[in-house]
């Protein structure tokens, strides 16, 4: 056997052990595929169950909700509307008096920079809003800032910060506590 014939052995062996796993692969990426598709399908109905239990308490028990993932909604009272406005990471609340299409009220951040408001809910008496901005920093702790304004004078009323990333503000105005004390933070 000359170096020819053992160079092409080699060769041809790489070659063959490149085939296999190449098909080995493209087995394993189908089955992650797959796993994938599965993943994507259950998040898409729990998200879709989330949606239908918000908007089932919403109109049928005429209750407004921290729906931050809507284009706007209504308070209890059917006198207000809260609609997301601005653009990339500059967005807030903008209630209007629905009758007059008066703005009334826009929501804003604790900081003067760009933030994006992450959920928002009238007092059960539609006297009151409330707005929740998100913070974090390098090391990782993450806080929102609740702001809640009195709708009649547009007059920021309170503030309240709460550890992690909440978007369930709904207690806020349950008793005019502190969100705190509640046990239904996310």
């Amino acid at each position: 056997m000359d170096w020819k014939q053992i160079i092409g052995g080699i060769v041809i062996g790489a070659i063959i052990g490149t085939a296999g796993t190449i098909l080995l692969l493209g087995k394993e990426i189908a089955k992650l595929d797959t796993q994938v598709a599965h993943l994507n399908s259950q998040i898409t109905q729990l998200v879709e169950r989330k949606f239908v239990r918000l908007e089932e308490k919403t109109l049928d028990q005429g209750v407004s909700g921290s729906l931050g993932e809507t284009a706007g909604f209504r308070s209890p009272d059917g006198r207000y509307e809260a609609v997301k406005v601005g653009t990339g990471a500059d967005v807030h609340y903008q209630l209007k008096e629905i009758d007059t299409d008066r703005t009334v009220l826009t929501t804003h951040a604790q900081y003067n920079k760009p933030n994006e408001v992450k959920a928002g809910t009238f007092s059960q008496d539609s006297k009151k809003f409330a707005a929740a901005y998100h913070y974090g920093n390098i090391e990782g702790y993450a806080w929102t800032w609740i702001g809640i304004w009195d709708i009649e004078t547009g007059s920021l009323l309170r503030t309240e910060p709460v550890p992690g990333w909440a978007t369930n503000i709904d207690l806020i105005f349950r008793g005019e506590g502190s969100l705190l004390e509640t046990e239904e933070i996310e």
